[in-house]
């Protein structure tokens, strides 16, 4: 009887354990498919064109890779800033310097949709983000820039006074005017620069312990640079940091 009752509860786990099996291999299966198909998705959102990839695998790497470019470059679309003078002269132009510094991109719409239709405006902006105060502001009709300046020109906005003036067609230069410096470019900019800063103390630092001749040299040119320029706006001092290290290394 025990010995019945012990085979009957290897016989049961051994078929719960089949049963685990089976179920984890399915579930393996499941998530292998969810990675490939996610992949599949990132790769056509990036530009890769998977079907023509799949069907020309026979071909070599170097004609499948001209394929994935192309596609890349057919998603790219330039913006043309500059229009023909045909077109702007249908249009008018104004310049607003000295700004309130809290005057966004969104405030200069609202304030300016009131004289008409606006179809172009930038306001223009530092490398890193910050509000030059002045920007350009397109209108679709030649006869508002005039209004617009009559009416704006000297006036307070903000405790601030600001000065508008019309442009004339032939001056409008779109690409210079009209291209604009995002928030989103602006801490990009700033993150590299800064990775650029960091990069530069190590190399100058890790060349001055490896001891390469040509940074040597590098960094004295520009010490007899700055103790020139010293001397010529009248300021009685040298500096020699870097000539003095080099010097102490060799010893």
């Amino acid at each position: 009887f025990f010995s019945l009752r012990s085979e009957v509860r290897v016989t049961m786990l051994n078929s719960l354990t089949a049963k685990a099996k089976a179920s984890w291999k399915e579930s393996i299966k499941q998530q292998k498919s969810n990675v490939e198909d996610k992949d599949k998705n990132k790769k056509r959102k990036r530009g890769f064109v998977v079907d023509k990839i799949n069907k020309n695998k026979n071909e070599p790497s170097s004609k499948r890779r001209k394929i994935e470019i192309n596609s890349k470059k057919k998603r790219v679309k330039k913006i043309n800033y500059d229009l023909p003078l045909e077109v702007q002269k249908k249009r008018s132009v104004i310049k607003l310097s000295s700004l309130p510094s809290g005057m966004e991109e969104g405030a200069i719409l609202l304030f300016f949709q009131q004289f008409g239709n606006i179809t172009r405006y930038c306001l223009k902006r530092h490398r890193y983000g910050h509000s030059l105060r002045y920007g350009y502001v397109e209108f679709d009709h030649p006869s508002i820039a005039k209004i617009v300046e009559e009416t704006i020109n000297c006036t307070m906005l903000y405790g601030q006074m600001v000065d508008c003036r019309q442009v004339s067609f032939e001056k409008v230069n779109g690409s210079q005017f009209f291209k604009t410096n995002t928030i989103k470019k602006a801490r990009q900019f700033k993150h590299l620069d800064h990775k650029k800063v960091k990069w530069n103390n190590h190399a100058t630092i890790i060349n001055l312990e490896f001891q390469f001749p040509e940074w040597q040299k590098k960094l004295i040119n520009d010490e007899n640079i700055i103790n020139d320029n010293l001397k010529k706006y009248g300021i009685n001092y040298q500096f020699h940091g870097f000539q003095k290290e080099i010097e102490k290394l060799k010893k």
